[in-house]
């Protein structure tokens, strides 16, 4: 059996060409899913170490004019065990918005700072600056850095560079996806310096000790702060918390997709190559069956080629993965600041892959195989009986008679081998399929975007202040140039829908179709006057429709009660539930209406209004609209290349998969190829004709793929659905013909490659061996 082994290694030479299609096919499933998995995993892990050892907050308590005798108060509640009272207040130096957060420099209990440069604050008067901040303006330990806002100016002196728990992902409102760090960042300063200045401490920052009852917390903080809670936030809706949440998922999902596609094709290319092989060998088969060889013994020799080539691909899958995964994780650290994430642990995802490809190429295998090396050895000894040739539907048609030669001979041809033709057609549909999903999936993301901000949001700027009575104007209106305002109250709330509950913003609004133009399910307008107005996504997670009712309830109960659903919108971002005031006071128990937001509208310079607006008594905080789409546009920017890589990456498996099955129709049908040339016709007429072929494959999977293309997008956007994000599949005409372009330069590269090998016949040695 040494011998059979030797020679059936030794003529992998003559198949290099094929076998290295397939080798690039495993190899680049193999490392896109150790990669991404390994980065999955790794982010996991070192984020939870991260938010253990520097406490990110179980529970932040948002509200008016807390203490530190409050703080010390819920320190003592069984199961908490740390907390942290603070001051968050907004500041300008010019064009630039810093958030000063304040925590206790010589006991950092909760959200502790993780330094990346420099040395802890000493004194009040020195700071921490966040990363994302220092390192696009160039900010050191030692600088001094000067801001304003309307209650006090002041400078603090930079101590070092720093992040925390709960900055992982820097963002200035919650709509936004990061924040744009050219104009906001954070500085962490002791508490004594914003109380020196006046500055109310306006959260409670709490980590609970672990296998604690949350529950009996929640609800002894409740009754502890009373009417001074504005909003609880657990830990799973704390920005950072929630979207490092959503990225441990996608990463997870996503490793998946792709490796499982390539697979697949790579048991296409198996099967047809060495059902090629196999066929090929007949005669020898029969020869190692007399001398005593058993079908599993021969068997063997055919699985062993598929075992080196799946080596092979592996360790390409492993140094893939060690190239490509710490540049991932360099990427994603340029977007968010996630200090003990790094790229390693590659041999525990490495092993999962190649194990899946090691089944798919054995199993193909013997699939191919089994019909021949099954035999009787004095059947194999003579070729297999031709089979009948029958005419197509088109040979019946007038059209046929039309047709040249060379065009009769390449449909004839294509048709003959209907593995081969499956192989070519599954190598076509795959590599357009993922084509449209990956620039799909980046369609859809500028179209719920633009969807958003461009379409749904008829509001410049959401301006938050002190609740204050409806009966009372905001302050600052006469100071600033507005074209429209409304009044509203937005308030944190859990919406119960029988055994389901939801946190979800709740916006209470005199004319919501002034501020929001959101689309009903069928397309019309929403009808907001009849009770509570969803989004479609949260009615599903709550399991309700039109009419159903819905409980809502507030930390500090300001409104209560229960509500029927009046209409379901499309929202793919900024989630909210919408209520006049009229129905919040006919069934929630809204008393003495008030407002704590303003959404205003304003001409001219918008930086300049947003200024003015800020500078104004009674505002606490200013989000812009056109901030907020900056920030998705420079995420989308990211996007981009990693939507240019699964795009190389879907190319890639084309090439590679058109190629093998090429290379093994080429090699299979030299005979048949000489016997043309030595019946006149030139390698030119020749590599036409298999052009034909080729076109004849393209035009079979391109539809295929397209449609294909289609579906696997709206699978993938259904996946990657959170908290802060819908995917709406959405997928631009200039998608598909993309696609079909990119499908088009592999078929051509292929008919290139396969250009040079008709060239090259050798009409000798071709005659001289006949595979079909």
């Amino acid at each position: 059996m040494r011998m059979p082994l030797l020679n059936a290694l030794r003529q992998m030479r003559l198949q290099i060409s094929s076998l290295l299609g397939l080798i690039i096919i495993i190899g680049v499933a193999v490392g896109f899913y150790a990669t991404l998995k390994s980065n999955s995993v790794n982010f996991e892990q070192s984020s939870h170490q991260y938010f253990q050892d520097y406490k990110m907050p179980d529970l932040i308590v948002d509200g008016i004019d807390f203490t530190e005798e409050d703080a010390a108060n819920l320190e003592k509640i069984a199961g908490v065990e740390a907390v942290q009272a603070r001051a968050t207040v907004d500041a300008r130096d010019g064009d630039i918005t810093f958030r000063l957060l304040s925590y206790d420099i010589h006991n950092p209990r909760v959200n502790r700072p993780y330094l990346y440069e420099g040395e802890e604050p000493k004194t009040a008067e020195e700071c921490l600056v966040a990363d994302k901040y220092a390192v696009k303006h160039n900010v050191h330990p030692g600088d001094t850095l000067s801001f304003e806002n309307r209650a006090f100016s002041a400078e603090c002196k930079v101590s070092g560079i720093a992040t925390t728990p709960e900055d992982m992902y820097l963002k200035q409102s919650a709509t936004e996806s990061i924040a744009d760090t050219s104009e906001f960042g954070v500085l962490y300063v002791d508490t004594e310096f914003l109380s020196q200045r006046k500055i109310p401490m306006n959260q409670i920052a709490l980590v609970f000790a672990q296998d604690s009852d949350e529950e009996r917390i929640y609800d002894t903080v409740e009754d502890e702060l009373g009417d001074r809670i504005v909003k609880l936030t657990k830990r799973e809706k704390v920005s950072s918390y929630d979207a490092f949440s959503a990225d441990v998922s996608d990463f997870n999902r996503m490793a998946y997709i792709f490796p499982i596609v390539f697979l697949i094709i790579a048991s296409v290319v198996v099967f047809v190559g060495q059902r090629r092989n196999v066929l090929r060998d007949r005669r020898q088969i029969g020869v190692l069956k007399a001398m005593g060889c058993g079908s599993a013994q021969i068997m063997f020799l055919y699985c062993a080629i598929s075992v080196v080539a799946t080596v092979v691909g592996a360790a390409l899958g492993a140094v893939i993965a060690s190239v490509a995964g710490p540049s991932l994780v360099n990427t994603y650290q340029s977007i968010f600041s996630a200090p003990f994430f790094t790229f390693g642990g590659l041999a525990h995802h490495i092993w999962l892959p190649t194990i899946f490809a090691f089944i798919v190429t054995i199993v193909s295998t013997v699939i191919a195989v089994w019909g021949v090396v099954t035999i009787m050895p004095a059947e194999a000894m003579h070729a297999e009986q031709p089979k009948t040739g029958r005419d197509i539907l088109l040979q019946r048609t007038r059209l046929w008679n039309r047709l040249t030669f060379h065009s009769r001979y390449a449909v004839k041809s294509a048709l003959r081998n209907r593995g081969r033709f499956f192989a070519m057609v599954c190598g076509v549909v795959a590599s357009v399929t993922l084509t449209v999903m990956s620039l799909g999936f980046q369609d859809s993301y500028k179209f719920i975007t633009t969807d958003y901000f461009d379409t749904a949001i008829d509001y410049d700027f959401a301006v938050r202040t002190q609740p204050t009575p409806s009966t009372q104007p905001p302050a600052f209106l006469d100071a600033v140039d507005l074209t429209q305002q409304q009044q509203a109250l937005v308030l944190p709330a859990t919406l119960t829908a029988g055994d389901r509950d939801e946190e979800l913003p709740v916006v209470i609004v005199d004319d919501p179709e002034a501020v929001y133009s959101f689309k009903a399910d069928d397309g019309g307008e929403p009808e907001y006057g009849d009770g509570l107005v969803l989004s479609h996504y949260y009615a599903d997670k709550l399991g309700v429709s039109v009419g159903d009712a819905v409980e809502i309830t507030t930390p500090n109960g300001v409104v209560e009660g229960t509500i029927k659903v009046s209409d379901r919108v499309r929202q793919n971002l900024g989630f909210i539930a919408i209520a006049t005031y009229a129905q919040a006071e006919k069934h929630l128990g809204l008393e003495n209406p008030s407002y704590n937001t303003i959404f205003a509208n304003a001409d001219g310079d918008r930086n300049e209004v947003e200024k003015e607006i800020e500078r104004q008594e009674g505002v606490l905080a200013i989000s812009s609209i056109g901030d907020e789409r900056e920030s998705f546009q420079k995420l989308s920017a990211t996007l981009n290349m990693y939507i240019e890589l699964l795009v190389m990456f879907s190319i890639v498996l084309g090439v590679a998969a058109l190629y093998s099955v090429s290379t093994i129709a080429l090699l299979a049908r030299q005979y048949e190829f000489v016997i043309l040339r030595v019946m006149g016709y030139s390698p030119r007429e020749i590599s036409l004709a298999y052009l034909k072929e080729l076109v004849m494959q393209f035009l079979v999977g391109l539809p295929l793929g397209l449609v294909g293309g289609y579906y696997l997008t709206s699978f993938v956007s259904r996946q990657f659905a959170n908290s802060q994000l819908l995917f709406a599949s959405f997928i631009d005409w200039d998608t598909y013909v993309y696609s079909a372009l990119a499908a088009a330069l592999v078929i051509g590269f292929v008919w290139l490659v396969s250009l040079r090998k008709i060239a090259r016949l050798q009409l000798v040695e071709g005659l001289k061996g006949r595979d079909e």
